[in-house]
């Protein structure tokens, strides 16, 4: 995976933060993906347990760690985008196009 075109005209100490962050892209987008789905998955449905003010609080909780993990993979999915699209389609349809 190639995320930075002038990576090979770096010197060794810009390379090896490049290499640092291109082992790291893979793991971090799985992360948030995982955490939002997580997220998401926590917020109570059903009837009967949202009428309460409590289900109501938690799930309005649960729902903002969801948009943050949501905010964290948009900035990465930003960032992957203007580097190498080919790269972003590829984990996107990895991760996001899952059921």
């Amino acid at each position: 995976m190639k995320l930075f075109k002038s990576q090979q005209l770096m010197p060794q100490k810009q390379q090896s933060i490049a290499d640092d962050f291109l082992s790291m892209v893979e793991s971090e987008y799985a992360l948030c993906v995982s955490k939002i789905r997580e997220a998401d998955g926590a917020i109570a449905t059903d009837t009967e347990t949202v009428v309460s003010n409590c289900a109501e609080l938690a799930n309005r909780d649960i729902d903002s760690i969801s948009k943050y993990w949501q905010m964290r993979l948009g900035v990465l999915i930003e960032f992957i985008e203007q580097k190498n699209v080919k790269i972003n389609k590829e984990l996107a349809k990895k991760y996001l196009h899952q059921d």
